[in-house]
């Protein structure tokens, strides 16, 4: 070991003086006679007087040689103390030089014993699994970023597909473990994404091909996930590249979930595939291209087929060939086309044949359509006699600019029933200037409901009228946990709201409604005093009779320009905060806002994407950016 790690300085307390300086005091200049009169004189000195001069000469000369050497040590010292401080200086930058490569000796002892090397695989492979991405991420394109009329007044758009190789890839080059853990787990390379473009299908480029083939190999025989998109702006193929089909038929069998992402013409040359074990199905009109011919029919005959989507199919009765009558799933959808003037277009069905469609699908569970265009006359049969729908459990139901004074959402709650529905989600139309729904919206859902009887635990209702038949679906509704009316108008002088916080206030046996109610959300022109809504959840927390609402949130809309003045909302939201604050600390959720909102006429855009991950950014005239993701449209959410 070094002997400077063994050194140290003496103590403050060391009285050597070598290591302790004493401090200077000035020394008493010698003693002299009084000669005052030999200055002022020129007489010489008497012998007794001329002795004492000399000796003060003598004395005060010693006194100035013993200053000059101790200036000439104190000089000496500091030079050698300079040096000693130079020397000090390099000494710790060794120091530290050697404390850097022992702080490194560490990190690379302690890297053994990290616990990411002790992780269990099955960890490991859960960490890997999360890396994957599928399906392709998909984003609604319009050009530029900008809404540029084109012929007709319309506008340009479609879908653009953002693909990234897969992380596996990546991951098996990090460490030998790694990349054993990785090829252990043939689950994790079971979700394939195929993008065709230029470059990777280019003629002589073999190494996409080769790799997609490896990876469907190392999934073994598990269970496989495959989307296959046709990139817009990067592919110049009306067909499927020629290699792919032949490439996939080994492995068909496998298939459980398939999502397209292709122009219809390029679906039917899959016809060599046997998807036996298929699913789930996605289909994505890439083009915006009408089907031609023939329906594709290479899905009729998959009897384990439950869940289909279909987005931009204007008809899908006729352009697709499909197990009906085993569908449990079915999702329509459509990227609304950006309008200028007075102009839009789509390919979501009518509200009439998506009527039709519902009318095959008797094992149906789970509904979700966008509704665009109302139909007249030809759903006259449904409203006669309407559809029963003896297994539906979910329905969402949204819409879009409507062309009649009856909308589309009305029509299709006007023609079927569902007796054991229990989640309903109504994303209700813009109409012109952008005003909510009108109350007539909210009737019809209100007499579904009536007609259904259905056991219904979560309704959420967004931008529209409601009307005080909300509460005799309150009164009805004992199981219902979660409301949520958001975005939402109603007549002051009905006074829903505050009848209905009144009601929710009653805990007399006998009189109590909705006991499980869990949920509650309310955004818009909230009219009802902030002291009801207090109450009512103070007594059903007090109350064991029913459920406590544990997640509130309230957002008041106010004129825009008020944000200076205590308004009306500013008041009701303080009193609810000072009151139910204290029902935070047991676990209950409140959030209340305000909201300065006007209704301009702003494009106006709901994307009911359940199936595929979305980012939408649009830029309208003078209007501020808008940006969204689809995690909004699952909850049943419309943005303006």
């Amino acid at each position: 070991m070094s002997s400077l790690l063994q050194w140290k300085p003496c103590s403050t307390a060391c009285q050597c003086p070598n290591h302790c300086l004493p401090a200077h005091t000035q020394d008493e200049l010698p003693v002299s006679p009084d000669f005052t009169h030999l200055s002022l004189t020129n007489d010489a000195p008497q012998p007794a007087e001329e002795t004492d001069l000399r000796n003060v000469i003598a004395s005060a000369e010693d006194q100035i040689q013993a200053v000059k050497d101790a200036v000439a040590r104190l000089r000496t010292f500091r030079s050698e103390s300079v040096a000693q401080i130079v020397n000090i200086d390099n000494q710790i930058v060794a120091l530290e030089a050697d404390l850097s490569r022992l702080a490194d000796v560490v990190e690379r002892a302690k890297a053994p014993l990290s616990v990411v090397r002790r992780l269990p695989s099955e960890i490991l492979s859960h960490i890997f699994e999360e890396t994957t991405e599928f399906p392709i991420a998909t984003t609604p394109r319009f050009h530029d970023n900008q809404l540029e009329e084109v012929p007709g007044g319309l506008t340009n758009a479609g879908w653009s597909f953002q693909p990234r190789e897969s992380t596996l890839w990546s991951i098996e080059l990090v460490c030998k473990q790694w990349r054993r853990e990785v090829l252990a787990s043939p689950r994790l390379w079971t979700h394939a994404n195929v993008v065709i473009n230029d470059r990777n299908f280019a003629q002589g480029n073999n190494r996409y091909l080769t790799r997609l083939g490896l990876q469907l190999a190392r999934g073994a025989q598990h269970p496989l996930s495959l989307c296959i998109a046709d990139q817009h702006g990067a592919s110049q193929f009306t067909s499927l590249p020629v290699h792919l089909a032949p490439l996939l038929m080994g492995h068909a069998s496998r298939i459980r979930t398939l999502e397209l992402y292709l122009r219809p013409s390029m679906i039917s040359e899959l016809h060599l595939l046997k998807l036996w074990a298929l699913e789930k199905l996605v289909l994505l009109n890439s083009r915006f291209e009408s089907p031609q011919g023939p329906a594709i029919s290479i899905f009729l005959e998959l009897s384990n087929l439950r869940s289909v989507t279909v987005i931009d199919y204007e008809r899908p009765d006729r352009a697709l060939s499909l197990p009906w009558t085993k569908l449990t799933k079915f999702v329509t959808n459509s990227l609304i086309r950006p309008v200028i003037g007075n102009h839009s277009t789509h390919r979501s069905p009518s509200v009439g044949r998506q009527l039709s469609i519902l009318y095959r699908m008797g094992n149906l569970e789970e509904w979700s359509i966008r509704c665009h265009i109302p139909t007249p006359g030809s759903i006259r049969r449904f409203q006669t006699t309407p559809i029963i729908c003896v297994r539906l459990q979910s329905l969402r139901l949204s819409s879009s600019l409507p062309n009649s004074s009856k909308t589309a959402i009305q029509q299709v709650l006007d023609c079927f029933d569902a007796p054991l529905l229990s989640k309903m989600y109504i994303n209700c139309a813009a109409k012109k200037d952008d005003v909510r729904d009108d109350r007539t919206t909210f009737e019809s859902l209100c007499k579904f409901f009536a007609r259904s009887s259905c056991p219904l635990t979560v309704l959420h209702f967004h931008n529209g009228t409601i009307t005080p038949s909300l509460l005799h679906i309150l009164s009805s509704a004992s199981s219902l946990v979660e409301l949520c009316l958001t975005d939402i108008e109603e007549d002051v002088s009905e006074g829903t709201l505050p009848v209905m916080l009144a009601q929710l206030s009653n805990m007399e046996r006998g009189h109590i409604i909705v006991p499980q109610l869990r949920t509650l959300h309310l955004s818009g022109s909230l009219a009802f005093p902030p002291n009801d809504l207090s109450t009512m959840v103070e007594l059903r927390w007090m109350d064991d009779q029913v459920e406590r609402v544990a997640d509130i949130d309230l957002c008041w809309f106010t004129a825009p320009g008020m944000e200076a003045h205590l308004s009306d909302e500013q008041v009701a939201q303080v009193m609810v905060e000072s009151r139910l604050d204290q029902y935070r600390a047991n676990g209950m959720k409140l959030r209340t806002s305000i909201y300065a909102y006007a209704r301009t006429p702003v494009l106006f855009y709901c994307l009911q994407l359940n199936d595929l991950q979305c980012n939408l950014h649009v830029s309208v005239s003078q209007q501020p950016k808008v940006s969204f993701d689809s995690s909004w449209f699952k909850h049943g959410c419309h943005v303006q």
